[in-house]
Order: C-alpha cells, then sequence, then structure tokens
C-alpha cells in the first residue's frame, strides 16, 4: 500500500502541474483553431510549460523562490485564465449523463482499453519513480535547481560543470524540488514524452493518417535511449518537445497560412534554444521559412515577428550567461568572447581541455567514410556512441526517399531530421545530442510506411481495419517495451521511506553514505572538496567542490598530492572544510607525514571512499610540527 501511496501521490502531482500548463496555454491561444483534442492539447500543455519555467525564472530573479510564493501565483494565474476551465464542471455533468443513458457500453470499452494500456506500461510507469542517480541529473541538472531551491533565487554555481547555460527545464526542475521532490522532477520528464508522443499522433492524424501517426509514436518510444531519457532528470525530452512544436507551428502555417502559427513556432522555438544551445539550429529553420513565406507575401516586416518573438524568449539566458561569464553562449566560442571581454571564471585551458573532451569522447570520426556508413554505424557499432538508436527511423525514410515512395512533406519532414543530422555528425557524436531529429526522421518513417500500404491494393483489406493498426504499433513499440521489462527487475523494489531511499542509492552510488552523514552533522554549513565523484554534487546539502575543468578542477589538487602542506592550503585557498578521495574508483596515494595526520582527520572511510575533516592550523600547531 505504501507504494501504491508513493507512486499515485507523484502522479496526482504531475497531473496537477499538466492542468496548469493546459490551462496556460490554452488561455494564451483561445484564438487558435486545433485539428483535433489531442492537437489542442500537446499544443497546450507544451506552450504551459514554457510559461512555468519563466514564472520559476522570474521568481528566481526577485529572490522569491519558496513553495508560498510559488502555490499563489499559480492560484492567481488559473483565476485569471478561468474562461478556460469555468465549464468544465457542467459538461462533465452532461456528457457523464449521455453516458448514463446512450453510451454505458461504449465507456466501459474505453475504460478497458485504457486499463489495458495501463497494464502494457507499467513498467515505464514506474521507472520514473526511483531515486535519481542519473550521471548529468545529480552532477548539474538537479543540483542547479538545489541550489536554487536552497537560496531561494537563482544565484551562480562556480563549482558545477557548467556554471551558466541555458535553463528552461532546470525550471521546472526547480518546480518541482519546491512542491515535492526530486521523482517529481523526473516525472516532468515523463510527462514531456507524454505530450511529444501524443504531438506525433496528432501531427499524423493532420497531415498523412491517424495510422501513421500512431506508428510514428511506436516508432520513437521503440529506441531504448528515448524511453530511458523519460524517466530521468535530464533536458534532452524537454528539448525534443519544443522542437516538435516548433515543426508543427510551421507545418500548420506553411498549410493554412495563418499568422498565428508562425509566432507560436517562434515561441516554441524560443523555448527551444531556451533549453539547450542545439535548439539554435531551429532558428535557422525558422528563419528561412519565416523569410520565405514573407518575400511571397511581400511583407518581409511580418515574417520579423516570429524571429523577434524566439530571439527575445531565449534572450534571459544569454544576457544572465554574460553578466556572469562575459560569454552569452558560454563555454562555446570561448576565444571570440574572452579576446573581446576578457576570461571570467575559467582559464582558456579549462575551456580546451573541456573541447577536447566533449569532441572526441565519441563517435566514429568526421570524415567522408564514416558519414556515407553513419546508419549501419549506428546501429553495428553503437557502443562507440555510447547508446542503441533504433535502426528503423535511421534506414527506412532514407530508402523510401530514394524510391520515390516519401510524400512531399515527408521530404520537408527528412530534409529537417537529415540537416540536423549532419550537424550533429560534424559537432558532437553523443546520441542524446541526436535526439531532436528522431521525431521527425519517425514521422517520415511511418508517413512512407503508410504511403507504401495506400500504393497496395491488396494490403487496404487488412490495413483500414482498426486492430491492425494498433498491432502494428505494438509491434514496433515492443522493443522498447522488452527494454523497461529488462530494467526493472535490476532495479529492485520501489524505494518508498527514508530508509529505503538511502539503502537503495548507497546501493547505486557507494559514496552516498559519506554524503548522508555530512548532511545529517552539518546541514548546509560545510564546503567539501570531492576528488573524482563530480557526479555527488545534488546529494551535498553544502557547497560542492571538484571537476576536471573550472575554478576547483582536479588538477589543482592532484598536483600537490607528494606534499601535505601544499595540499592542505590547497583545499585551504578553496575554503574547503572536507575533503573526500574516491580510491575505489582511481588509486590516490596521500601523504602519510605527521602533518597530515595531525591536519586531516578521517571521519569516514568504507570501500575505498575516504572522507577527512580539515582541522585548523593554529600558531602552536606550526611550531610543534617545526
Amino acid at each position: 500500500m505504501r507504494e501504491l501511496f508513493f507512486a499515485l501521490s507523484h502522479y496526482f502531482a504531475v497531473v496537477l502541474l499538466a492542468f496548469c500548463a493546459y490551462v496556460f496555454g490554452r488561455r494564451l491561444t483561445l484564438g487558435v483553431r486545433y485539428h483535433s483534442p489531442l492537437e489542442q492539447m500537446s499544443f497546450s500543455i507544451a506552450l504551459g510549460l514554457g510559461v512555468l519555467a519563466y514564472v520559476v525564472f522570474t521568481l528566481g530573479l526577485c529572490g522569491l523562490l519558496n513553495p508560498a510564493m510559488l502555490i499563489s501565483l499559480l492560484l492567481i494565474g488559473l483565476l485569471i485564465c478561468r474562461r478556460v476551465w469555468w465549464g468544465w464542471l457542467s459538461r462533465l455533468r452532461d456528457v457523464q449523463s449521455g453516458v448514463d443513458r446512450t453510451n454505458k457500453r461504449q465507456a466501459l470499452s474505453v475504460a478497458l482499453v485504457l486499463f489495458i494500456l495501463l497494464i502494457l506500461f507499467l513498467p515505464l510507469v514506474i521507472l520514473p519513480l526511483y531515486p535519481p542517480t542519473a550521471w548529468d541529473a545529480t552532477m548539474y541538472h538537479l543540483a542547479y535547481a538545489k541550489i536554487y531551491v536552497q537560496n531561494h533565487q537563482l544565484v551562480l554555481t562556480p563549482y558545477l560543470r557548467f556554471p551558466v547555460s541555458p535553463q528552461n527545464n532546470e525550471m521546472l526542475f526547480t518546480l518541482a524540488l519546491l512542491v515535492q521532490d526530486d521523482v517529481l522532477a523526473q516525472l516532468v520528464e515523463f510527462l514531456m514524452m507524454a505530450v511529444l508522443v501524443a504531438a506525433m499522433i496528432a501531427f499524423g492524424w493532420r497531415f498523412f493518417s491517424r495510422r501513421a501517426g500512431l506508428w510514428a509514436g511506436a516508432i520513437l518510444l521503440q529506441s531504448p535511449l528515448v524511453m530511458w531519457l523519460g524517466t530521468v532528470a535530464y533536458v534532452e525530452l524537454g528539448l525534443m518537445l519544443f522542437v516538435m512544436m516548433t515543426v508543427y507551428a510551421l507545418w500548420n502555417f506553411l498549410e493554412s497560412r495563418q499568422q498565428h502559427w508562425l509566432i507560436l513556432a517562434g515561441a516554441f522555438c524560443g523555448l527551444a534554444m531556451g533549453t539547450k544551445y542545439t535548439g539554435l539550429f531551429f532558428l535557422l529553420v525558422l528563419t528561412v521559412v519565416a523569410l520565405f513565406a514573407g518575400w511571397k507575401r511581400r511583407n518581409l516586416r511580418q515574417s520579423l515577428r516570429p524571429l523577434v518573438l524566439a530571439i527575445v524568449i531565449f534572450a534571459p539566458w544569454v544576457v544572465r550567461n554574460f553578466y556572469y561569464t562575459k560569454n552569452p553562449l558560454f563555454p562555446f566560442f570561448y576565444d571570440v568572447f574572452g579576446r573581446a571581454f576578457g576570461y571570467e571564471l575559467w582559464e582558456p585551458e579549462d575551456f580546451r581541455e573541456m573541447h577536447r573532451a566533449i569532441y572526441s569522447r565519441l563517435g566514429v570520426g568526421k570524415d567522408m567514410k564514416p558519414l556515407i556508413l553513419l546508419p549501419w554505424n549506428l546501429l553495428a557499432h553503437w557502443r562507440s556512441f555510447g547508446a542503441l538508436i533504433s535502426p528503423l527511423c535511421l534506414f527506412a525514410p532514407h530508402l523510401l526517399f530514394i524510391f520515390g515512395i516519401a510524400r512531399k512533406r515527408t521530404r520537408g519532414l527528412l530534409t529537417i531530421g537529415v540537416g540536423f543530422t549532419l550537424y550533429w555528425f560534424f559537432a558532437v557524436q553523443d546520441p542524446r545530442h541526436l535526439m531532436p531529429a528522431l521525431p521527425l526522421l519517425s514521422l517520415a518513417t511511418a508517413a512512407s510506411f503508410d504511403s507504401l500500404l495506400l500504393r497496395w491494393p491488396s494490403s487496404q483489406r487488412w490495413t483500414s481495419h482498426k486492430l491492425a493498426t494498433i498491432l502494428g504499433a505494438l509491434l514496433l513499440f515492443a522493443p522498447g517495451w522488452g527494454w523497461t521489462l529488462l530494467r526493472l527487475p535490476a532495479r529492485g523494489l520501489l524505494p518508498v521511506s527514508a530508509q529505503q531511499r538511502d539503502a537503495y542509492l548507497t546501493r547505486e552510488l557507494p559514496s552516498y553514505p559519506a554524503y548522508k552523514l555530512l548532511n545529517c552533522l552539518k546541514g548546509r554549513d560545510y564546503r567539501l572538496y570531492a576528488l573524482r565523484d563530480e557526479r555527488m554534487a545534488y546529494f551535498a546539502d553544502g557547497v560542492f567542490m571538484g571537476d576536471y575543468f573550472g575554478p576547483a578542477k582536479y588538477t589543482r589538487i592532484l598536483d600537490h598530492m607528494d606534499d601535505s602542506q601544499r595540499l592542505y592550503d590547497e583545499l585551504r585557498s578553496l575554503k574547503a572544510d572536507y575533503f573526500l578521495v574516491r580510491n575505489d574508483l582511481a588509486r590516490v596515494t596521500l601523504p602519510h607525514d605527521a602533518f597530515f595526520q595531525s591536519r586531516f582527520k578521517l571521519v569516514y572511510e568504507q570501500a575505498g571512499i575516504l572522507l577527512f575533516e580539515l582541522t585548523p592550523v593554529t600558531a602552536r600547531s606550526f611550531q610543534s610540527t617545526e
């Protein structure tokens, strides 16, 4: 029962979040005529999530990040937007009475289908409920949010992997930590994945067929990487959602020529850029479409509006980056901005080391041969990239396009998807960075298959049935579903109490007990330098320091390991109170002289994990050591 209550309370919270997002997004688009309820829901929730992100951002700038202020603002916003939901109760009663009179059997069948879907997706529903252990989530995504909540405002985080960055998605994590916990932060990504799939189904329904939309969503969820990203506190799902809505709005504009779709495309493009820098690629797409439309209408001024809107939405993060680092696109283009405005926080060597690490860590090279063999390499040599992506959306659309089966709209999706893939290939070949292209390629694949079936008259006898469409979707979804089944037993029982959570985190993260000890003893009143344990930044309630780059980089400490006095002085220059060493990851030879033993007090030791307290140096202690 505790597990059930834990799950229901968190999903109730994410439903409330989706409700608020829908109301805010729908209020802003009351003048928009949607093609289907699914299209209305996906556009409204996606836009509303962006609104919520900037509400949190504004509160953070004003130093008002606290639950009472946030909830008060949300309630006021719901009252302002009452036009959206005021008539829902009366309509619900009308629908219920109508169902009681005539459609009981249909209602039971719908309930049965929903129950079957719940059972089918149960493994996926459970996975986000586990405590966060994913590397980047605990290293900086959730760490940002925790620091902001602790300080009740947006502050500089100089010791995290990226001191500043576009953080629309992290604003939603901050909201989750304010009102509940980090599990809700993971459910934010789960919600975004659900809205993304709904948007893809609605897109296919509008431009191709219901079958194409349903199959496109199944093809997207075929990739284990997508399923995993939907259960952890990363930002790729947020980027994928906002990119998908940008392209969706552009396609609606090209079909209807209604200006509000172009405005919506600009808004979503700004949200995508404010989530991750790779969203800048789609500003180019938006620019090409908007200027082409303006040129045809001979009204370029009107076409500039969505571009200006996108830049305005993205601008707060650029301004914040520049304020703290003198680089609006930190850490990129460091030479250009460094020479013009000077270097802040980081030295040029830190930038060079980070770029070498990022650009050389993954991939199969950037020559012509690896480019030609890219789909094959992503399938056969996926370990070189670090994760497996569904081969179907990589091979099928290109082959169908070559053989002339792809429709006109499909070619547009392919052009953007392949264009982004080329950008990804010559930039950073991390499969997570390829994610924005995946919904577009999945839609192109499903639409091409649908077009192929329509060309065969004999296939229409069975493909026209809804059961065939559903079975096809289940077959396409099977690899992703199988991944969730395999993943769940490895996680063990769902931890719902504090003791169970601690036991789970200790099993997954061996150094967790040291952080738990520090938090219990000192609360937030400590500064910790952790050597080679950067992924644990989120779990430190005090100030966490230590990374491969930046002002507290590891070389500052490793260069002084042969001299306890210099090691102590270097840690003290960072105002560190505690020093944690991960000898279980890489052996570090610590000094054993009298000075080390007197100034480094061992407070925790387990399985090669050492935690020292740095004791203060007095005049008498200097005399005794001399």
